[in-house]
């Protein structure tokens, strides 16, 4: 049994014929397959926005939107490694002064990781053995 699944291109949303009592004047009926597309794409892809047909699709990033999102997951995995070794920058926690040295070593490269060339598609820095 077909869903009767609507998308409107000017709200870019969906309606569905056997829940909606208004379906928009301007909706695309869409068959199961396409509407399934649609959530699937939505889900693993990003947003979706109306075609040149009206019928749903992905808008995909532009160059400086990938970038930006790359910067923002490389600062994300630095911040994260950071608070994880937040307890090894604590002046009583209970390590030699060699090891005191090379993590606050580490954390340095962590901070300045974002400088490097190559950045953000560098690997973060190895924390100490």
């Amino acid at each position: 049994m077909s869903r009767q699944m609507f998308f409107d291109p000017a709200s870019c949303q969906f309606y569905s014929g056997q829940v909606h009592a208004e379906i928009p004047a301007g909706a695309v009926p869409l068959t199961d397959t396409e509407y399934d597309t649609a959530m699937a794409l939505q889900e693993t892809v990003g947003p979706l926005v109306a075609g040149p047909d009206g019928r749903p699709t992905v808008r995909l990033p532009t160059a400086e939107e990938a970038a930006a999102a790359a910067r923002y997951r490389a600062r994300a995995r630095r911040r994260a490694a950071l608070l994880a070794s937040d307890y090894r920058a604590a002046a009583d926690y209970p390590q030699t002064d060699a090891e005191r040295a090379a993590w606050a070593a580490y954390r340095t490269a962590l901070r300045d990781w974002p400088a490097q060339p190559g950045w953000p598609d560098l690997p973060l820095p190895t924390p100490p053995g």
